[in-house]
């Protein structure tokens, strides 16, 4: 007799319509079936784990030099924004001030019963054109808070250089550490659900917030109910 795993669902939130409509977080395998398949089993692979968010609409991306480290943006959507790391967040050293350290805003907040962390890695395949760019990884669960923010590098150079990233880039892949598959499920919310989701994880103190909410929430865990 086969036993049969009960996928791990993954609820996916947000409160813009047309993204919700446009560019929904998918089954990376649903995409890779869209781009054909290679002769290498390991990049296969790759091309199918875990899930993708893609760019929901075109980002046109200005960047300064080693010497004057600037940067300036514009989405199409005219309302999705860009942040900052500093290398100190980051536990760099004074040697990668000749890169930024950028985070796009990111319209959808996830969540998951299970305490599974996922690992969040580029389509580097995807993003070879743009060679001054790289998508930082990092591990994290949806359980104990539900931010995808896309983090990434880019490498300044002697002169300025201009990118612009296209609307469904599959800019961010999520794989959990787990066998299960994955059912994803997308919902679109009101602004105000929306934000109290992101409530799930506020800066509660000046250090280690993720770690001290995790900890206090325990099986107290904060419920969100999606609207019908």
């Amino acid at each position: 007799m086969r036993f049969f795993k009960k996928p791990l669902e993954l609820h996916c939130y947000t409160n813009r319509a047309y993204v919700y409509n446009y560019a929904p977080v998918q089954n990376t395998s649903k995409i890779t079936t869209k781009r054909g398949k290679h002769g290498c089993p390991g990049h296969n692979n790759n091309l199918k784990a875990g899930v993708t968010i893609p760019l929901w609409c075109d980002l046109n991306l200005k960047v300064g030099t080693r010497e004057d480290p600037w940067w300036e943006y514009q989405f199409s959507d005219k309302m999705s924004e860009l942040g900052a790391h500093t290398f100190e967040q980051l536990g760099q050293s004074k040697e990668d001030e000749n890169n930024l350290a950028l985070k796009i805003m990111s319209p959808w907040a996830f969540t998951c019963d299970e305490d599974i962390p996922f690992l969040f890695v580029g389509e580097q395949m995807q993003l070879l054109k743009y060679n001054v760019l790289e998508i930082m990884q990092g591990i994290i669960d949806f359980k104990y808070q539900a931010s995808t923010n896309v983090n990434f590098i880019v490498h300044l150079k002697d002169k300025p250089v201009e990118l612009d990233l296209p609307f469904l880039l599959p800019i961010l892949k999520l794989i959990p550490f787990t066998e299960k598959k994955i059912k994803v499920v997308n919902h679109l919310v009101s602004d105000e659900l929306f934000n109290n989701l992101g409530n799930s994880h506020v800066n509660t103190s000046f250090k280690a917030s993720y770690y001290r909410n995790k900890s206090a929430l325990g099986k107290k865990l904060f419920k969100f109910t999606p609207e019908a």
